[in-house]
This record gives structure tokens, sequence and C-alpha cells, in this order.
């Protein structure tokens, strides 16, 4: 008993060491991050929130989840069923908790409360990223460029500031990645990563099994692992089962009562290879609206970019991806990128399930870029990776300065 005490405790101590910063380069870091999306949220609220209007924020949920009565994010609906984020709401307890107190004692900050939230969660998804490059053996200069990179891309800008799942998944997925390149799981690990990528989002138990897959290299041994690492989601899924006994009570049909309004957010009546490339790849790196981005509705069919050649710093990114997954393509985490990736595009493209706002799934994938151009700029030599680094630099400028501009102009 002593034994099994022990390791639980070994185990939370690691995975506590994993979490938190280390040293001062990742304080640095984490503060950093965390004060870029504190100052777009202050801007948002000091500009936008006076002026009362519906935000859109091109198709996430943020707004939505505060204008129903009760609002989305109460105790009211921490146990209510759903297919697609089985647990999500669940997650914000604490939150959700502090906020009700706040309103019984007058304090109405409900949305930027949450919103804060995500500031403090994307600030954890920076420092993992740097543990990532680092732990890939990149130089201090080629990780700050790289995370300069990702904290140009547009849809990064908007999920500092969202209250939506798409937050809570990219930060599980950079720390299943930060796990996978540290070569540690167990017991305790497998089951939180379980728990928190399947019950915020449920289609990412895939990815799950892809990354315990990639690690065991064994059909039987993946098997057994993935059974074990789902108890902790099963028990806490239990809870939820009363409110779908309920749907099942208001006789709206069984596939109702389980999938809910699931099946309107699939197919499309736009081609897919303009989703594909306009929506799904360039819309999340550069924005094609100048001025719709915080109250906007139109998320489907993005305009053109202003110029040809705005497509041209969103091609050298994807290029250099591609020539890292060629030059990789014998490393695990290159496996994991593409194994991800392709499953990301099935969902969306081959099943059809949210074609329409491809661009919002994002936050399942775009952390992989920076990663794997890392991973190119490892096997150049000197000269050649401080080249690559300048012209990363420079691309990013472009794109954060371009965004920047956007997303001032929209609000």
């Amino acid at each position: 008993m002593k034994n099994r005490i022990y390791k639980v405790k070994k185990a939370f101590y690691y995975l506590w060491l994993v979490i938190i910063p280390e040293n001062k380069q990742e304080w640095f870091v984490f503060s950093g991050a965390i004060v870029y999306y504190a100052i777009i949220l202050c801007l948002l609220i000091c500009v936008s929130f006076p002026k009362g209007e519906f935000m859109e924020f091109l198709g996430y949920d943020t707004d939505i989840r505060f204008s129903t009565d009760p609002i989305m994010m109460s105790s009211e609906n921490l146990l209510k069923w759903s297919v697609r984020h089985p647990l999500y709401t669940s997650f914000y307890f604490p939150i959700i908790f502090v906020n009700e107190l706040l309103l019984k004692l007058g304090w109405n900050i409900t949305r930027p409360l949450f919103m804060s939230s995500s500031v403090i969660v994307m600030g954890f998804s920076y420092l993992f990223l740097y543990k990532i490059l680092r732990t890939i053996k990149l130089e201090n200069r080629e990780c700050l460029a790289l995370l300069c990179l990702f904290g140009s891309f547009a849809h990064i800008i908007l999920l500092g500031i969202q209250v939506d799942s798409f937050v809570i998944t990219m930060f599980l997925l950079l720390l299943m990645i930060l796990l996978f390149c540290r070569h540690h799981h167990n017991y305790l690990t497998d089951n939180l990563l379980f728990l928190g990528l399947t019950g915020t989002t449920s289609t990412s138990f895939i990815k799950f099994a892809i990354y315990q897959f990639i690690e065991e290299k064994s059909i039987r041994i993946t098997f057994k692992r993935f059974i074990q690492s789902t108890l902790f989601f099963v028990i806490t899924l239990f809870l939820t089962i009363p409110d779908l006994l309920f749907r099942l009570s208001l006789k709206r049909g069984l596939i109702y009562a389980f999938i809910g309004d699931t099946l309107q957010y699939t197919g499309s009546r736009i081609d897919k290879c303009h989703l594909f490339i306009d929506n799904f790849l360039s819309e999340p790196i550069l924005y094609h609206d100048k001025t719709g981005i915080v109250f906007s509705p139109e998320t489907i069919n993005l305009p053109s970019y202003p110029y040809p050649f705005f497509y041209l710093p969103v091609a050298i990114l994807f290029f250099f991806t591609l020539l890292s997954v060629i030059i990789n393509r014998k490393q695990m985490l290159t496996w994991l990128f593409c194994l991800c990736f392709t499953t990301d595009i099935i969902i969306h493209f081959g099943i059809g399930y949210g074609i329409e706002e491809a661009q919002l799934f994002c936050g399942h994938w775009i952390f992989y870029l920076p990663v794997m151009i890392g991973l190119f700029i490892k096997h150049l030599a000197q000269k050649k990776a401080e080249l690559i680094t300048f012209v990363i630099m420079i691309v990013a400028f472009f794109i954060w300065v371009y965004n920047i501009s956007c997303f001032i102009r929209s609000l």
C-alpha cells in the first residue's frame, strides 16, 4: 500500500514539474504570453464591451455561452449530456463557482472572468510549446523565433480570448506531445490526458490512441493501455447519465437524445478545395477579412486576400513543414503529426463535420507547424539555420502586423 502511494506521489510530482516553468527562460515565456493576451483582452473589453454588440468572433462560441438563460457556463449545466464535448463545462467548475459567488455579491464580471482563464491556459500552451522545442535540442533564439511565429497566427491571437473547447484541447494536445517527447507516461498521466482530451472534445480519443500506438508499436499493448486509460473518464461520464435518461424521457428520438444537433454541422454547399485552402489552411494563419474579425457572422465563404502575395507567407510555412516531414520521416514526432493531421482532414473533409467552419479547428493542429519547422532547422548547418530563422522572423513580423491591424480595425 505504501509503495502504491509513493508511486502516485511520484507521478503527480513529475507531472507538476512538466507543467510549471522550471527556469528563468520558461518563466519569461509563460509570463510574456500571459501579458500578450491580457493586453489583447483589455483592448477588447475597453473598446468593444461598452458597445454591447453580439460578438461572433468568426464563429467561436464565446458569446453564445453567456447569452442563454441560464448561461451555458453555470452550475445548472455542469453535468449535461453532450456527445461533442462530454465534460467541457465540468472542467470550468472552479471558475463557475467563483463567478456565481461574485454574482450573489452583485459583481457581474462573467465574461472577463472566463476569458481571463483562457489567457492563463494560453500561457501554459506557449510554455509547453517552448519546452517541446527545447526538448528537440533547438537553440534558445530559434525557440523564441518559433514562439513569435506561433503568436502571430490569426486564430492563435483569437484563441487567447475565447471561452471555447479549442483552447483546452490545444493545451492538452501540447501537454501530450511534451510527455511524448520526454518519453514519460504512466497510469496517472494516461488517465488524466484521456479524461481531459476526450472530455473536452470526444473525437480527441483518436489522437490519444495514435499517441499510444506510436509509443508502443503494438496493437495488443496499445489496446490494453488504452482501456486502462479510460477509468477516470468513464467514472466522470457516468455522472451525466441522468441527463441522458431525461432526454430519452422527452421522447424526441433515440438518436437526438444521444447526439443532439451534431448532424447539422456536417456537409457543405461550397467547393471543398476552396474550403481546404482558404478556410482550413490559410485563415488560421492570416485573416481574410479586414473588418469582420470580432463582429463578423461571415465564417463560411471567406473573401480573397487583398493581393495574391498574401498567400506567400502561408506557402513558405507549409513548404518548410513539408520539407521537415520528408527529412524527419523516420521520427516518431513526425508520424504523430502526420497521423493527427490526417485524422483532422478525414473528420472535416471526409466525414464533413464542421467543414464550413474548418478554420475553427486549427486549435487541434496548428501548433505542429512551429514544431515541425523546428525539426527542419535542427538538421541544418549553423549558417543555414540562422538564415531560415531570420526568414521565419520576417514572416512572423509580417503576419503579426497584418493580423493585429485587422483585429484592431474590427473592434
